[in-house]
């Protein structure tokens, strides 16, 4: 047993403790100076703003930058924006960033959205706004009405001046009207 502890005590321990700590030293050295040249450090460009530009200026303006440019979503239709013109960006303009970085876009939708009219006739007006809207579609605040017994009964939608049947594709940014019942029977 005094011979185990005797030995780090001794001249061999120190050296090689010694030559341990310098190539400890020296691949830590090695590998900060490594992942400095191979991460870029200090290495950064600023993103630029790409907020209205067409999918192909995007891409010209960050590739001369050194970036990468990723459509990552077509989202919906606004007047604000021409078509397929860039909405949205992450990371957002003026961040630094290493090159070489993927950009992603979302992009304006090339026209509004088609949607099917729900059926909601002998729906009450609250249920069938709820469930137009929620299909997309917008629904003017003041309603038509018509002689019907049913009072704030859906008896149709309008659009424009003529009645539209359930299942028809509207445009999104189309008003529809509902065409409710006053409750006054119409057979007096």
């Amino acid at each position: 047993m005094k011979r185990f502890f005797s030995f780090f005590i001794s001249k061999i321990f120190f050296v090689q403790l010694v030559i341990a700590a310098g190539i400890t030293f020296v691949l830590i050295t090695v590998t900060g100076w490594g992942l400095a040249f191979f991460t870029e450090h200090n290495t950064e460009v600023k993103v630029p703003d790409l907020t209205g530009k067409s999918v192909v200026e995007a891409s010209d303006v960050l590739n001369t930058l050194g970036l990468r440019v990723e459509i990552y979503d077509t989202i919906a239709y606004s007047d604000a924006y021409a078509p397929f013109a860039v909405r949205e960006q992450n990371p957002a303009a003026g961040k630094a960033v290493k090159p070489n970085r993927k950009v992603y876009i979302v992009l304006n939708r090339g026209e509004y959205d088609k949607i099917a009219l729900p059926e909601v006739i002998q729906f009450t007006e609250r249920n069938a706004r709820i469930k137009l809207t929620s299909a997309g579609l917008k629904v003017r605040d003041s309603s038509t009405y018509i002689d019907a017994i049913g009072k704030n009964m859906v008896y149709g939608v309008q659009l424009g001046d003529s009645l539209v049947p359930a299942g028809t594709l509207i445009d999104q940014k189309e008003l529809v009207v509902l065409v409710l019942g006053n409750g006054k029977d119409s057979i007096q």
